[in-house]
């Protein structure tokens, strides 16, 4: 018995030294409390706005993330396809074009406002005029005789002129021999 009582009394003495303890670390908690300054009076609540902050930024993400949503549906159903389809238009244009154009041969082919035809049959005549022939001169002369400038003056005044056939060519030809402006005109080999 002797050993459960000395065991009992230990267990004891150890109660009271907890119990002891604990009571100096309250006593300690309790002065460093008062020690300590007060929380302000509008603590709860800032804390309390900071919630609602926190809160509102949430939902404000959650709804941006919508609208990015249906954006990006948006973009990925509607936009892209129009832009793909344009995009087809745009090549199927262009092979509209290279299809229904004429052909690189005729295409190196072109004709200036200054091109000079006679319709019909046409001679060929080198003509040179005196150096005293003014241009209204020249000008009437192939008026009336039906002819036409093609190539000139080389260095040495020499012109080539078309006149076109008809029944009246050799009158014409001898009209342009004799004008008192020319001073050659044969025919063009």
């Amino acid at each position: 018995m002797e050993n459960y009582t000395d065991n009992n009394i230990g267990d004891h003495g150890m109660d009271d030294l907890r119990d002891k303890f604990e009571d100096e670390i309250r006593h300690s908690y309790h002065d460093l409390s008062e020690k300590l300054p007060k929380p302000p009076s509008n603590a709860f609540s800032r804390i309390r706005d900071n919630i609602k902050a926190e809160e509102k930024q949430q939902q404000d993400s959650h709804y941006q993330s919508i609208f990015s949503r249906i954006f990006e549906f948006i973009n990925i159903k509607i936009m892209r396809p129009k832009i793909g389809w344009a995009v087809a238009g745009i090549q199927f244009a262009v092979i509209m074009f290279f299809f229904f154009s004429p052909p690189v041969s005729e295409m190196n082919n072109f004709q200036t406002l200054s091109v000079n035809t006679l319709p019909g049959k046409s001679v060929e005549i080198n003509i040179v005029f005196k150096e005293n022939a003014m241009q209204k001169d020249i000008r009437q002369l192939l008026n009336h005789s039906d002819a036409i400038i093609i190539n000139g003056p080389t260095e040495n005044g020499l012109y080539i002129i078309k006149v076109s056939q008809g029944h009246d060519l050799a009158i014409r030809l001898q009209t342009i021999r004799n004008s008192k402006i020319v001073k050659f005109a044969g025919a063009r080999y």
